[in-house]
């Protein structure tokens, strides 16, 4: 038994109920809902879901909504549907669902904790009103500002920081109904690590060189026999070099010539990695890093990958990578397919290696229309964790 279970079993042995129990409101944006159970020391015997009238329509994407929550929480707790669904504009049908429910809780020597932040406004309403009533704790998840607020009895309200554990990116996924098939290995990652090294101490005076090659190695494949400058520069003497030991090129009679490798990480692989290798070098702890990232993501059933995919404190951040020019629409639509998948607690950012200035207005209009909050370009890609997990 850890530290912090220690802990809270001594605390609830001296002061009264065994365990902690929720009673939450399924809503469309499940993390919520998952928040509470993923906080460090935070212990729950059982979560009781009261649902809307649109939840049991298995066409509806509430149905959706209560399967993907039940199926993430059943990993860390027992899960309970309040019978019967309620009207989701009724206020006074989920204040006796509620009530009903808390009754029951402490019946059975449980405390109950009244999670109000899901469902519809009337919903929230209606469980808030029970909560009070009952006298039990109330909770609303804050993720703009991410920490818990809890209200007591007499209108008194303290707030709890995020401290969350094992929230991953498999687990964020699978609360919006997405199972991960595959991801880049991070064996590739290391075995490329000196390279992406190499590339961040000449940055950004090196990317017109990569940019350049790149388009070479676009242009012609694995047929582009790649010839040095007569008197290369450091960067590209020793980035040549690396290349050539990691078996990315092959020296030939006349030139260098790319591996199926070579191909994928000159054409726009390096980037993707630079930025996995980045966000990994600052990683979350007590930090404002990420806990997890992972480069390559590809989902069970849909089309788009995720370049790079990274979770901190209960959130998502999905990051599309571009060497070169930004893609324009079809980059723009790909984010935007995203953003519907991954809900409001998903935060989606494109990386390009060109400058601020090479990034057209109409793309940073249109980005800003999809939802795309962040562009993170040439100048400040070095700053990417900073500028990333340092602000919802």
């Amino acid at each position: 038994m850890t530290g912090c279970l220690q802990l809270v079993f001594l605390l609830v042995r001296k002061e009264g109920p065994s365990l902690r129990a929720m009673i939450a409101l399924v809503s469309e944006q499940r993390m919520q809902n998952v928040i509470p159970c993923y906080q460090a020391c935070a212990a729950y015997a059982e979560v009781h879901l009261v649902r809307s009238l649109q939840a049991d329509d298995p066409g509806l994407p509430h149905s959706r909504a209560r399967l993907d929550t039940i199926g993430v929480l059943e990993q860390v707790t027992r899960v309970v549907d309040i019978e019967p669904a309620v009207n989701a504009f009724d206020i006074e049908a989920t204040r006796a669902a509620v009530g009903r429910a808390a009754a029951d809780l402490a019946g059975r020597g449980l405390e109950p904790v009244v999670n109000f932040t899901g469902g519809t406004k009337c919903m929230a309403v209606g469980a808030y009103l029970a909560a009070v009533e009952a006298g039990c704790a109330g909770l609303y998840v804050d993720t703009e500002n991410e920490r818990l607020l809890w209200y007591y009895q007499g209108g008194r309200m303290v707030a709890e920081p995020f401290a969350l554990e094992r929230v991953d990116v498999p687990l964020y996924l699978k609360t919006y109904g997405l199972t991960v098939s595959q991801h880049g290995h991070p064996e590739r990652v290391r075995r490329l690590a000196p390279l992406l090294d190499l590339i961040l101490a000449f940055w950004p005076q090196c990317t017109p060189w990569l940019e350049e090659w790149s388009q070479k190695v676009k242009d012609h494949k694995k047929n582009a026999l790649l010839k040095p400058a007569e008197e290369p520069g450091l960067f590209e003497e020793r980035f040549l070099g690396g290349l050539v030991e990691a078996g990315l090129l092959e020296r030939e009679a006349g030139g260098l010539r790319p591996t199926d490798d070579g191909v994928r990480f000159l054409t726009g692989e390096w980037l993707e990695l630079l930025v996995y290798h980045l966000l990994r070098r600052h990683p979350g702890a007590r930090g404002r890093g990420f806990d997890h990232v992972w480069w390559q993501v590809k989902l069970a059933g849909v089309e788009n990958e995720l370049d790079v995919a990274a979770t901190g404190r209960g959130r998502l951040v999905v990051i599309e990578c571009k060497s070169g020019d930004p893609g324009g629409q079809d980059t723009l639509n790909k984010l935007q397919a995203l953003r519907h998948r991954l809900g409001l607690f998903a935060r989606l950012c494109f990386v390009t290696s060109r400058p601020a200035e090479g990034v057209p207005s109409a793309f940073r209009e249109r980005a800003r229309e999809y939802g795309i909050k962040d562009i993170i370009t040439r100048e400040n890609l070095l700053d990417i964790t900073a500028l990333l997990a340092g602000r919802p």
